[in-house]
């Protein structure tokens, strides 16, 4: 199912200086999510962490096909955190 929606009478808000609204250029979390290969909550973390420009309008959040692309060029196969690993007691 693809959701790229067309909105030519809403405004584009700003976004650290990137217009990110819903358009043919942009994608909701899940689906770039399901493009680059990891879930939507690893992409909510990114957001929140400042390493993923998203807006959210309404219920769901966008993120514009340069973005996907820069984030998966510049973050994906960059050591994390590693699982299991929840530090000393």
């Amino acid at each position: 199912m693809n959701r790229r929606h067309d909105h030519p009478g809403r405004a584009a808000p700003l976004y650290a200086g990137a217009h990110v609204a819903p358009s043919s250029s942009t994608l909701i979390l899940k689906e770039a999510a399901a493009r680059l290969g990891v879930t939507p909550d690893t992409l909510r973390q990114q957001r929140a962490n400042g390493r993923l420009e998203a807006e959210k309008h309404g219920r769901d959040w966008w993120v514009t096909e340069a973005e996907v692309l820069r984030y998966e060029r510049e973050q994906l196969g960059q050591p994390g955190r590693k699982p299991g690993k929840k530090g000393k007691r």
